[in-house]
C-alpha cells in the first residue's frame, strides 16, 4: 500500500497554520503584557504628618513677577480652570496684601473691642474658639477683580488671569454680634471701624447694621486654622463684600458714631463718578459668572460635546439662572439654587461645538442673575457678560461623534449633570 503523501502534505500545512496562529496570538498577548505598569511594585510612602499633593497635580496660583509693585503689596489669583466644585482649596486661594504677611503668635495676638460700648474687652484667640461658632459657606472677591476687562481684555485670556481674584471657602468663626453684646454697644453707635495688624494697619469702616446681621471674626478656613495668608489668627469676614473690608489679622473693632474715613475709603477704594466725585461705600459685589472649563485659549479637539462648566455668585444672595451662548447662536439655561447665599453656586451644561468644523475660533458668552435684582447691575471691575474664544483642531474624534449623537445630557446648575 503506498503512503498518502498529499494527506501528510495536508496535515503538515495545517500544523504550521495553526502554529503560525498561536505564535502570533502569544506575541499579541506578550505586547500587551510586557508594557511598562504604572502600578507599584515595592512598597508605597508611608503615613505623614500633613498630606500634600500628588507630585503630578501643578495647579498654582499666578502671581505677576515682572513688576514695579513690590510683591508685598501684590495679589496672586486663584487657578479657577484647575479647581472642581464650590470649594477653593486654601493652598490655592487668592492672595491681596499690602504690607505682606504678618508672623503672629496666636498666643500672644488679641482681639480689642472699644469706643462706644459699655465694657471693653480683649479676647485671646483661645477665648473666642470657646464661644459659640458658626461656619459657613461664602465667596470672597477683591474689588479688582476682573480689572483688566475694563481696560480692553481679551477673549483669548484664561481665566486665572482675568478673573482669579476670587475664591470660596467655608469660614468657621464667632458672630461679630455675639461679641458686641458682650461689650453692650452703646446709643448713637452706626459704625465699627475693623483694624489690622499687618505692617500698614490696614482699616476699614463697617456700617453696625453688616456687622450685627452676618460678619463673622473667623479664625479657621476648610476646616483647618487660616493661613497665614488668609490672616491668621483672625480675621473679619462680611459675606458679598468687598474683600478690602473683610479685614486680615484682625487686632481691634472700635465702635463708631461715624465711618473713620481711612485711606482705605477715601484716595483708595472708591468709585471715580463721571462729574469728577468719587462714591464711597460701594460695599456690595454684585452678580457675575465665569466660564471655567473651557477657558479662554483653549483648544478643543474639534466638532463635539463638550461638558462645560463654570461658577456664578451675587453678594446679594443666591444665583437663579445661568445662561450661556455658543457663537451667538445655540443657548444654553441652567438654573437651580446655590448651596447658600452670598456662596458661589456651579453650573455643568453640555455644549454641543459644530461651528468651526475645519478649525477656528468658537466664542462663548455667560450671563447670569441673582434672586434680587431681574438684570445685572455692574460696578466697576464687573460685566455682565464674560465672553471667550477657544479653538478646534481640525478633525473630531469617533468618541466625540458617538458622544454627539447618542448623549442627551440635562444642564444642571448644582454643577452635575445626567445622561
Amino acid at each position: 500500500m503506498q503512503p498518502d503523501h498529499s494527506s501528510r502534505r495536508q496535515s503538515r500545512r495545517w500544523f504550521l497554520r495553526l502554529g503560525a496562529a498561536w505564535s502570533a496570538a502569544l506575541v499579541a498577548c506578550r505586547s500587551r503584557s510586557i508594557g511598562p505598569s504604572s502600578e507599584p511594585r515595592v512598597l508605597g510612602a508611608p503615613v505623614s504628618p500633613y498630606g500634600s499633593r500628588s507630585g503630578f497635580e501643578k495647579a498654582t496660583r499666578f502671581f505677576n513677577r515682572d513688576t514695579k509693585v513690590p510683591l508685598e503689596e501684590a495679589s496672586s489669583r486663584t487657578p479657577l480652570h484647575d479647581t472642581y466644585g464650590i470649594i477653593t482649596p486654601s493652598s490655592l486661594h487668592f492672595e491681596r496684601h499690602h504690607a505682606g504677611v504678618p508672623e503672629l503668635d496666636p498666643s500672644t495676638h488679641t482681639l480689642t473691642i472699644h469706643g462706644l460700648v459699655e465694657r471693653p474687652l480683649v479676647f485671646t484667640v483661645d477665648e473666642l474658639k470657646r464661644m459659640p461658632s458658626v461656619s459657613r459657606i461664602h465667596f470672597l472677591e477683591c474689588s479688582g477683580n476682573s480689572g483688566s476687562e475694563w481696560r480692553g481684555g481679551s477673549v483669548d485670556s484664561d481665566v486665572q488671569r482675568s478673573h482669579g481674584l476670587t475664591s470660596c471657602s467655608e469660614w468657621t468663626g464667632v458672630p461679630v454680634a455675639t461679641l458686641l453684646r458682650e461689650c453692650g454697644v452703646k446709643t448713637g453707635a452706626s459704625w465699627v471701624l475693623a483694624e489690622g495688624a499687618d505692617a500698614c494697619k490696614l482699616a476699614r469702616s463697617i456700617p453696625m447694621s453688616k456687622i450685627m446681621e452676618d460678619a463673622l471674626v473667623a479664625y479657621a478656613q476648610n476646616g483647618e486654622p487660616l493661613r497665614p495668608e488668609q490672616g491668621y489668627p483672625m480675621r473679619l469676614f462680611l459675606p458679598g463684600w468687598e474683600g478690602n473690608a473683610n479685614v486680615k489679622w484682625l487686632r481691634r473693632l472700635k465702635v463708631l458714631d461715624r465711618p473713620a474715613m481711612t485711606r482705605e475709603e477715601t484716595s483708595k477704594y472708591t468709585d471715580l463718578m463721571p462729574d469728577g466725585t468719587a462714591r464711597q461705600f460701594t460695599f456690595v459685589m454684585e452678580a457675575k459668572s465665569l466660564i471655567t472649563r473651557p477657558s479662554g485659549g483653549d483648544t478643543l479637539p474639534g466638532p463635539g460635546v463638550y461638558e462645560m462648566t463654570g461658577v456664578a455668585w451675587s453678594g446679594r444672595g443666591r444665583i437663579s439662572s445661568v445662561v450661556i451662548t455658543v457663537d451667538g447662536g445655540q443657548q444654553l439655561d441652567a438654573r437651580g439654587a446655590a448651596v447658600a447665599s452670598a456662596a458661589a453656586s456651579t453650573y455643568a451644561v453640555p455644549m454641543d461645538v459644530e461651528v468651526g468644523r475645519q478649525g477656528g475660533a468658537v466664542r462663548i458668552a455667560v450671563h447670569r442673575r441673582d434672586r434680587v435684582h431681574a438684570t445685572d447691575r455692574c460696578g466697576v471691575g464687573e460685566r455682565a457678560w464674560h465672553e471667550l474664544a477657544v479653538s478646534q483642531q481640525r478633525h473630531a474624534s469617533v468618541a466625540d461623534r458617538r458622544r454627539r449623537k447618542g448623549d442627551q445630557w440635562e444642564p444642571r446648575l448644582d454643577g452635575s449633570s445626567s445622561a
